[in-house]
Order: structure tokens, then sequence, then C-alpha cells
């Protein structure tokens, strides 16, 4: 009598599911615009598709990028020779990074990297915004809307202010500059044009009457705008 394949199929399958199980514990991304598993991506035909398309300002573009495991010193040193910044840790082995350049697949193999994501619009800016719902204390005149945005470290404040001022994006407190958080007043139509821009990393209404400024400050100092309160509220969890 042969021997049944069915217990053998079970051992596969409940191993498959706990493979499954671990990818989405070790590398899911909470972003308060949804949480996802990163596709993998490190591949030369996909990372040429991401350098042809990226979004830059001073030839650097803004985005994420998540490792197999989180890199050690010496994977931090060969990024940097190769162009890109890390920035801050995103739990799920994330960091938002600068990329100055191209994006090589022989560096990103090297580090274990597994994915590269640039961020939408919509995952960069608060989701009433994206919905084009806007509070009213945030809205001074009709058909524009007051925001407070923030930039990466990796960008100057001067750089970020004199490319937003060629964009005719009007700038009206530079009172929190020193948390790379400055306030605009902009139309209502533009909103999705400003989450796009690579200097900017998240967009969120002014608050509601006067707040307190805190510093981005979390358990470990491990996290970044995409998992972490910022003055007036703003978190995407």
């Amino acid at each position: 009598m042969k021997p049944s394949p069915v217990p053998l199929i079970a051992i596969l399958l409940l191993w498959a599911h706990s493979i499954c199980a671990q990818d989405a514990l070790q590398y899911t991304l909470h972003l308060k615009s949804g949480s996802f598993i990163p596709e993998k991506n490190i591949a030369a035909e996909k990372l040429n598709a991401l350098n042809r398309k990226a979004l830059r300002t001073g030839e650097k573009s803004f985005a994420i990028i998540q490792f197999e495991n989180i890199p050690g010193e010496n994977e931090k040193q060969v990024l940097r020779k190769a162009g890109i910044e890390l920035l801050e840790y995103i739990p799920g082995n994330a960091y938002t990074v600068t990329i100055t350049g191209n994006l090589d697949v022989l560096v990103l193999e090297q580090v274990k990297a597994r994915a590269v994501l640039e961020l939408l619009p919509e995952q960069k800016m608060e989701p009433e915004l994206a919905k084009g719902i806007f509070p009213s204390w945030a809205v001074k005149i009709p058909g524009t809307i007051d925001v407070w945005v923030s930039f990466p470290k990796s960008f100057s404040f001067e750089t970020v202010r004199s490319e937003l001022l060629q964009r005719n994006m009007d700038v009206i407190s530079l009172e929190q500059k020193n948390y790379r958080i400055l306030s605009l007043r902009i139309s209502a139509q533009r909103i999705r044009e400003l989450a796009s821009l690579p200097f900017i990393e998240y967009v969120q209404p002014v608050p509601h009457g006067d707040q307190t400024l805190l510093h981005k400050v979390v358990p470990n100092g491990r996290a970044n705008v995409l998992n972490s309160s910022l003055p007036g509220g703003r978190n995407l969890k």
C-alpha cells in the first residue's frame, strides 16, 4: 500500500503559512494611509524604472528602502558611498532615504535590500487632505488651505524655501523651521502637487489654535514621520 501524500502536503502548507506569517510580522509597513508588505523589487529592470521616473531636487530623490535585516555600520558605509543617505528608521526593517544619482542593483543586493518604494503623494499627507476634506480653521482664504509641511534633514531649509518660492507656494511662517517644519498657504487644487515634491516629507493642515511644539521623540529615537506623532497631532500609524 502506497503511503498517503496528505501528511506531507499538510506539512508543506503549514510551513508556507509560517513563512508568510513571519514575513507579515517582519516586513509590514504601517502608514496612516494603510498597512502593507512592500513587493520585493531589487532587480535591474525594476530599479531602472524607478531611476527613470524618480522626481529629484538637486539630484536628490526621497524614498523608503526596506532591508531583509537592519543594516549595520558596514552596510551604511556602502550605501553612503553609493549616494544613499539613511534618514530615519521605520519599524519593518525600513528607512526613509534620500538618493543622490541612480540606484545600483549590485549595491542594494550587497546590503541585502528587499524593496525600494517611492511614496505616493497620498501617502505623504493627512488622509482627510487626500480626500479633499479641509478643516475650517485651516481655510483662511476661500480656495486655499494653510498647511504645515516637514522636509527631510538631508535638504537644507534654504533649498526647500527656494524651491517652494519658485513654484509660487507662499511660505507664511518660519517659526518652526528649526524642526524642519514650514507653514504654507496653498491653493486647495495644489495639495497633491505639493505632497509629490521630493523635498516634502509630509503635509498636514495647520493645527487648530495654539499648540505646544514637541520634538519628534519616540522610543529609542528610531522612528520618523511615517510612524510617530508630530506637533499638531500628525501621525501616520
